[in-house]
């Protein structure tokens, strides 16, 4: 067995089954091309379960000939249920073929490997460690519009109470009081909305590595709010927040890949980071 990986993506394929459920007597069906006969259906029943030295076989009833090897094996509502290995010559209608919960296995173990080398690829085992990332579901997430969440942070011990305040330690170069008047100014608490003023300090605070600043800014770049619209901006911000573990920018450039907005569209990097995001507690 082996897993191929196919530029086209039109491709329509057949859907595994349960192999838990199939039972002695059921109805199943052969599609292969022996001795070179393309699409040749041959239909049989399950004539038995075996275990050889602690592997699973399907003995099968449906006639099969030299050249079926890889055949799949279809239960009545046509899922693939096994793959056609061997048979025996000299005796009638006894065919064997291997369970579909190897190749299921095999998948399994393929999307894990490429997961694994993706994020070496991406250079995220780097900031989270991978021992972390595995095992990092109890991971607090990063929550948007607020800075609560983030990982290590002692925001909340510091007391801010006035917009002065805010201004005063924003301008002393306090990363986590820019990203608040930054916030207030974008969401309009307590002070008249302005986008203009919302990007300049976000910016500020995105600037000396404050993780959710760089997301709101990213999300800035992505609506043109206070700034012409930048998908490439956007990919920039999201990507530097993410690394720090940012749950949200995380799941935001999984779309970003999976749309092509930004970036190419490629599927796998979307996967990678939904299940990065997905590990970290994300919902969506």
């Amino acid at each position: 067995m082996a897993i191929i990986k196919t530029v086209k993506s039109t491709h329509k394929f057949l859907s595994l089954g349960d192999y838990r459920q199939v039972k002695m007597g059921d109805e199943v069906f052969v599609l292969g091309s022996p001795q070179g006969l393309v699409g040749t259906l041959s239909k049989g029943i399950v004539s038995a379960k075996r275990m050889v030295k602690d592997f699973q076989l399907l003995q099968i009833t449906a006639p099969i000939s030299q050249g079926s090897s890889g055949s799949p094996v279809l239960s009545q509502d046509l899922k693939v249920i096994a793959v056609v290995s061997q048979l025996i010559r000299d005796s009638q209608n006894i065919n064997f073929a291997v369970p579909v919960i190897y190749l299921q296995k095999l998948i399994r173990e393929n999307e894990e490997n490429l997961m694994k080398k993706l994020i070496g690829n991406l250079d995220i085992e780097n900031t989270l460690g991978l021992d972390d990332m595995w095992n990092s579901i109890g991971y607090e997430p990063v929550i948007d519009h607020t800075i609560k969440s983030l990982r290590g942070s002692n925001y909340e011990s510091k007391s801010y109470k006035t917009l002065d305040e805010y201004r005063k330690l924003a301008r002393q170069g306090d990363d986590k009081a820019q990203y608040q008047l930054g916030m207030m100014y974008k969401e309009g608490q307590g002070i008249q909305q302005n986008y203009t003023e919302a990007f300049y300090w976000l910016q500020k605070s995105s600037e000396q590595g404050n993780v959710a600043a760089q997301y709101q800014l990213g999300m800035m770049y992505k609506e043109g709010q206070g700034i012409q619209q930048s998908y490439t901006k956007t990919f920039y911000w999201l990507q530097k927040s993410s690394e720090q573990g940012n749950v949200a920018a995380q799941y935001r450039l999984g779309l970003m890949y999976g749309l092509g907005k930004g970036v190419p569209k490629d599927f796998i990097t979307a996967y990678v980071y939904f299940s990065l995001a997905t590990l970290n507690g994300h919902k969506e």
